[in-house]
């Protein structure tokens, strides 16, 4: 089953500043148990005035692990598929990301792209 689920405003910033990679945190153990390798993982946010909802990545699921006790994101982790490839090959295969500023899709890393205005 594809999932969506809500990614916080202040941690999907912090995580861009920190160099966000493509993986997930919870700590809901769903996370792990509602979603199978192959599926994807639709990640999104919310910036409150004026209101607004946005996608910010899509994780094709690779791996599903758990982190260490007391991880400050909870104990669920997925990857999607880090591997990045032409921009112009189109698979179902490949996670992206989004930036919220224009909503133009990129599978470059997210580490260093423009923040919500």
């Amino acid at each position: 089953m594809h999932l969506l689920a809500y990614w916080r405003l202040d941690n999907y910033l912090r995580d861009l500043d920190e160099g966000a990679g493509f993986n997930f945190n919870s700590r809901q153990a769903r996370l792990h148990t509602a979603i199978e390798l192959g599926e994807s993982l639709w990640l999104f946010t919310v910036c409150k005035n004026p209101p607004r909802f946005f996608i910010v990545a899509r994780l094709v699921i690779r791996s599903k692990t758990m982190n260490p006790p007391g991880y400050r994101y909870g104990d669920y982790r997925v990857w999607g598929d880090f591997v990045v490839r032409p921009e112009n090959e189109t698979t179902e295969s490949r996670s992206e990301w989004y930036s919220p500023s224009d909503q133009r899709r990129s599978s470059r890393s997210p580490a260093g792209r423009p923040q919500p205005r």
